[in-house]
C-alpha cells in the first residue's frame, strides 16, 4: 500500500476499492473505454449518467469500461510535484493506453478542470496536437448542445441520449482498429447525434433514445466505499418535461417526456436491493409529480420496505393521498420551486403555480408531520420588476408563519440562484442581469427575511453565474477564455470555496458584457447547427408569449403546442398501469440471537472512515440475506453496534460488530458477506454474545504493532501497559481511555513515511 495515500483527503477515492465494478482481461478486450466525469468522486461516482453508460459498456464481452474523476486539490498538487501520471480508477491503468476518451458536460464550470485533467493523464489539450497518436477524445451530456466553447479540445461531441450511440461508437473503433485516427473519427462523424469540429454538417440533429427499457439499466451499479452525495438506489422513473418552462434547458433537450413502465421500475428496485443493500430509494425525473402512476408506484415500493424519496415536486401536484405514502417512517425536508416570487413572473417564465397552489402544499406538508420545507427561488429572470422581488418576500413570509402555526420548531430553507439564459430555450435571446442589480436584490431580501427565526437563506455566488452565462451561450471564442482561465489555474470552479472570480477577471475585462448581452430574435445564433427537436419558431412564439404575460399549457394533458419534437416516432410515452399489487414480507418479531462477528481491515480498507465502514458492512449484511432486527420508534435502524474504531490510516486485524439475526445460518451469512466487502475488509471469525459482552464499555486494552524499532525512545505514559520489541517490529499495549483509542504513531511522534504497516487488535476483559 502507497503510504503517501496517507496525505490526501479522502484516498479511497483513488484506490478503486468499489463494490460491483466489472474486471476482464485487459488484453483480450477490442475496446478500451474510458468515462470522465471532471468533478471530484464523491459527486461523479454516483451520477447516474455514468452508471449506465459503464454498465452498456460493460454488458459487451469484448469492450472493456473504466472511470476517472477530478482529484481532489492536494492530489492534484501531488501528481504535478512528482510528476506523476494520474491512472484509472479500476484497472489502473494510464489513460493514454484506453482507445477512447469520454467526457459527460453536466455544467459548464467543470470546463476549466476539463483541461487540468487532460493535462493530468499526460494528453495534449488541444484536438490539433493529438491527430496522429493518443486516444480520441469525446464529449457528451447536456452542456454539449452547445460544444463551441470545447471546440479545440474534442474530437467530437455525441448530442442527445447516448444509451444507443455508445456501442455505434465501439463497433467503429473495433471494426476500423489500426486505421488512421482521422478516418476512425470521420466515420464515428456520420453517424446521428454526432458534431466532430474536423467534419462539420450543417444540422446535427440530436440522438432519440425511444424507450427506457431495463436493458440499458443498472440494477447492479456500483457501490462506492468513499463517501459520496448519493449513497442510495436511483431510478430514473421518467426522462423528458413538456410543463415548458421558459428558462429550462432540460426541458428542451430532452423532449419529448417518456415514462419508464411501473413494473420495470419495481423489478430494478428489488434488484437493486439483492445487489447492493441500499435500503434508500430516489425517484428521478424532471417533473416526478407528473408520473402518470406515480400513487401505485409509491404504494407498491413502500411493501419492499425501502425508504422512498423524490426530488422536487410541483406544489400543484402535492396532495393528502401522496404525502400519506411517502417517507412514514421519516419526514424531513421537502422541496417546492416557485421559482419566481409573483404570479405575474411566473406566468412569464411559464411556471404555471399560483400563491393557493403553494401556500395549499405547503399546509398540507407540516400539517402531515414535515419539519422543514425548502423553497428554491430564481432572481434576475426576464421582465422582472421591483414589485415580484417584494411579492417573493412577502410569499417566504407566509410560508414561515404556516410553519410555526405547526409547530415553532418547524423551519423554512429558502434558496436563491441567479437565472442563467441558456441556448436552445425561449430565454436564449435574453442579457443575464448586472451583478450589481442582482445583489441589491439579494440586499433586499435578506434584510427582510434574516429577523425571521425560522427562515434560513441560501444564495448561490452570482459571480460563478455569471461565467455559467459566458460559457452556456459562448462562442468558439470563449475556447480562448476557458484557456487562459486553465493557465491561471481555475480548478474545480463548480465549488464555492475554490471559485475565484479574481482569476477571471484577471484574464477578461470583458465578462460583464459578454453575459449580459442580447440577441435579436430575427439573427442566427451560433448553436443553431445544433437541433433540439424543437423548433426556432416555436421558441420565439414562447418568447413572445413571455413579454405577454401568456401561459402555455402543458401538451400531455391539452392540446399539441407544436413545438416541433414529435414524429410518428418520436412522441411523448406514459408508463402503462400497474395490474398486479406486489407485495414482499416484512420480517416481524422473531427470535433473535446477539452475534458478535470479528473482522480485519488491511490495505485499502484502513483508509475506511468509521461511518463508511458501518455502512458497508450493513449492506453486506443485506444482500447476504441475514434477517435482522430493527430498533423500534418513528426511524427504524438494524441494531448494530461496532467496537471502536482504529485511528485512520492504521489496519486492524481483531476487530468487533455485534448484530441481532433470526434464525439463520451464520457460517453462509459470514461467507457470503465477504463477497461483498471491498478487498482488504473481511470478516473472519463469529460467536454467539451471550454474556452480554459491550463492545465499546468492556474493551480492556489496545495492542499495536509497528514496523518501525522505537527502542530507545524510554516513554512512559499511564495508559501504556508495555512495550516490547522484536525483529525491527515494536508491540505496544495501551489500556483504553474512556472508549477511545491512543494513536501511537501521533503518540510517538514517527515520521508517517517512516513506517509502513502499523496495525491494531483490540483486547477485551
Amino acid at each position: 500500500m502507497n503510504k503517501y495515500y496517507k496525505l490526501v483527503t479522502n484516498p479511497l477515492q483513488y484506490l478503486g476499492a468499489d463494490i460491483n465494478v466489472s474486471q476482464k482481461n485487459w488484453e483480450k478486450a477490442q475496446v478500451k473505454f474510458l468515462l470522465v466525469y471532471p468533478d471530484l468522486y464523491k459527486i461523479g461516482s454516483s451520477n447516474l449518467a455514468i452508471q449506465i453508460l459503464y454498465h452498456i459498456v460493460n454488458n459487451e464481452k469484448n469492450y472493456i469500461c473504466d472511470r476517472i474523476f477530478a482529484p481532489d486539490i492536494d492530489m492534484k498538487n501531488f501528481i504535478e510535484q512528482n510528476k506523476i501520471q494520474y491512472r484509472t480508477l479500476d484497472y489502473k491503468k494510464k489513460p493514454v493506453d484506453f482507445d477512447i476518451i469520454a467526457f459527460t458536460l453536466q455544467y459548464e464550470l467543470n470546463f476549466t478542470t476539463i483541461l487540468t485533467i487532460l493535462k493530468l493523464m499526460g494528453i495534449p489539450l488541444f484536438s490539433k496536437n493529438r491527430l496522429k497518436t493518443y486516444p480520441i477524445i469525446c464529449a457528451g451530456g447536456p452542456s454539449a448542445f452547445n460544444p463551441l466553447p470545447l471546440d479545440d479540445y474534442f474530437d467530437f461531441f455525441v448530442i442527445g441520449d447516448g444509451e444507443d450511440i455508445i456501442l455505434e461508437k465501439c463497433k467503429i473503433i473495433e471494426e476500423l482498429k489500426g486505421e488512421p485516427k482521422e478516418n476512425i473519427i470521420k466515420e464515428i462523424s456520420c453517424l446521428k447525434g454526432v458534431y466532430s469540429p474536423l467534419f462539420k454538417k450543417n444540422i446535427v440533429e440530436k440522438r432519440f433514445h425511444t424507450n427506457l427499457t431495463n436493458e440499458s439499466f443498472p440494477t447492479a451499479p456500483i457501490i462506492p466505499t468513499a463517501k459520496t452525495v448519493h449513497e442510495r438506489i436511483m431510478v430514473e422513473i421518467s426522462r423528458g418535461c413538456t410543463r415548458g418552462c421558459r428558462f429550462c434547458h432540460a426541458g428542451i433537450i430532452y423532449r419529448p417526456s417518456r415514462e419508464r413502465n411501473v413494473e420495470d421500475i419495481i423489478s430494478i428496485v428489488k434488484n437493486s436491493i439483492t445487489n447492493t443493500g441500499y435500503k434508500d430509494v430516489s425517484l428521478l425525473s424532471l417533473s416526478v409529480g407528473d408520473y402518470s402512476q406515480l400513487t401505485g408506484l409509491v404504494e407498491n415500493l413502500k411493501s419492499l420496505d425501502v425508504k422512498i424519496s423524490l426530488p422536487s415536486i410541483r406544489a400543484d401536484m402535492v396532495n393528502e393521498e401522496i404525502l400519506k405514502k411517502l417517507l412514514e417512517r421519516e419526514r424531513t425536508g421537502f422541496t417546492i420551486a416557485p421559482e419566481a416570487g409573483s404570479e405575474r413572473l411566473r406566468k412569464i417564465i411559464n411556471k404555471n403555480l399560483t400563491n393557493e397552489d403553494i401556500l395549499n402544499a405547503v399546509e398540507l406538508l407540516y400539517k402531515n408531520g414535515w419539519s422543514l420545507i425548502k423553497l428554491y427561488f430564481m432572481i434576475g429572470l426576464p421582465f422582472e420588476t421591483e414589485s415580484d422581488i417584494n411579492e417573493l418576500i412577502h410569499l417566504s413570509k407566509q410560508v414561515a408563519k404556516i410553519a410555526r402555526k405547526f409547530s415553532k420548531r418547524n423551519s423554512v430553507n429558502i434558496s436563491i440562484s441567479t437565472f442563467v439564459p441558456k441556448a436552445h430555450t425561449p430565454f436564449q435571446w435574453c442579457p443575464q442581469e448586472s451583478i450589481g442589480r442582482i445583489k441589491d436584490k439579494l440586499r433586499i431580501i435578506k434584510s427582510n427575511l434574516s429577523k425571521f427565526k425560522n427562515i434560513n437563506i441560501k444564495w448561490h455566488q452570482p459571480e460563478m453565474s455569471l461565467i455559467e452565462a459566458i460559457i452556456a451561450r459562448g462562442d468558439r471564442g470563449i475556447s480562448n477564455l476557458i484557456y487562459n482561465a486553465y493557465k491561471q489555474g481555475v480548478y474545480l470552479e463548480g465549488w464555492t470555496d475554490k471559485f475565484s472570480f479574481e482569476k477571471w477577471e484577471s484574464i477578461s475585462n470583458n465578462l460583464s458584457k459578454l453575459a449580459e448581452k442580447k440577441y435579436s430574435l430575427n439573427e442566427p445564433l451560433p448553436w443553431d447547427f445544433i437541433s433540439t427537436g424543437v423548433s426556432k419558431k416555436f421558441l420565439i412564439n414562447e418568447y413572445e408569449k413571455a413579454v405577454k404575460a401568456v401561459q402555455t399549457d402543458d401538451c400531455r394533458t391539452s392540446k399539441c403546442n407544436n413545438c416541433g419534437i414529435c414524429t410518428s416516432n418520436i412522441q411523448n410515452v406514459n408508463s402503462n398501469k400497474l395490474e398486479v399489487k406486489i407485495t414482499e414480507n416484512i420480517i416481524n418479531n422473531q427470535n433473535f440471537k446477539r452475534i458478535i462477528f470479528k473482522y480485519k481491515k488491511l490495505k485499502t480498507a484502513q483508509f475506511l472512515g468509521h461511518i463508511d465502514n458501518q455502512n458497508l458492512i450493513v449492506r453486506a449484511l443485506i444482500r447476504s440475506g441475514a434477517k435482522l432486527k430493527y430498533s423500534e420508534g418513528f426511524k427504524p435502524k438494524p441494531k448494530i453496534s461496532f467496537s471502536p474504531p482504529p485511528p485512520f490510516g492504521v489496519e486492524s486485524y481483531e476487530e468487533y460488530f455485534e448484530v441481532y439475526l433470526a434464525n439463520s445460518d451464520i457460517h453462509t451469512i459470514l461467507h457470503s458477506m465477504n463477497k461483498y466487502l471491498p478487498e482488504g475488509l473481511e470478516i473472519f471469525q463469529f460467536f454467539e454474545n451471550k454474556t452480554k459482552l459491550h463492545l465499546v464499555k468492556d474493551v480492556k486494552a489496545a495492542i499495536y504493532k509497528i514496523d518501525k524499532s522505537l527502542t530507545g525512545l524510554n516513554i512512559e505514559h499511564t495508559l501504556i501497559e508495555d512495550i516490547s520489541y522484536e525483529n525491527n517490529t515494536t508491540t505496544v499495549r495501551i489500556k483504553f481511555n474512556s472508549g477511545k483509542h491512543l494513536n501511537v504513531i501521533k503518540f510517538f511522534n514517527i515520521d508517517i513515511f517512516e513506517v509502513n504497516v502499523c496495525r491494531l487488535k483490540l483486547v477485551y476483559k
